[in-house]
């Protein structure tokens, strides 16, 4: 648990980023390497993990079942931004899929 409590405290450095990825249901590992998570990205919506690699001092981040490897700890999040949130866009590119969704967003008038 407290390598999952580690990568939860690298995230809480960039809330905002993590937060738009649609980040929920965090759970550690068993074997405590990682942790895994649900996201709700723009280009990706699943499963994210990521497992912490001893020998290399790295991580590992697998979406879509693919792994990334040797990702270092200052480039975790950008990788994972990348994997779920931003894929190969420009910035102005997704600030037009940001200003995109906003125009959808409509009031839940239900109460």
């Amino acid at each position: 648990m407290k390598m999952a409590e580690y990568i939860l405290s690298v995230f809480k450095m960039r809330p905002m980023v993590v937060m738009s990825w649609g980040s929920q249901k965090f759970k550690a590992s068993e074997d405590d390497k990682g942790l895994s998570f649900q996201v709700n990205g723009f280009v990706y919506r699943g499963i994210v993990k990521v497992e912490y690699d001893r020998g290399s001092d790295t991580f590992n981040v697998t979406v879509r079942g693919e792994t990334t490897e040797d990702v270092h700890i200052g480039e975790l999040i950008d990788v994972i931004d990348a994997l779920v949130e931003t894929g190969d866009m420009s910035e102005g590119m997704y600030e037009d899929c940001i200003n995109d969704w906003l125009k959808t967003a409509k009031l839940d008038n239900h109460r």
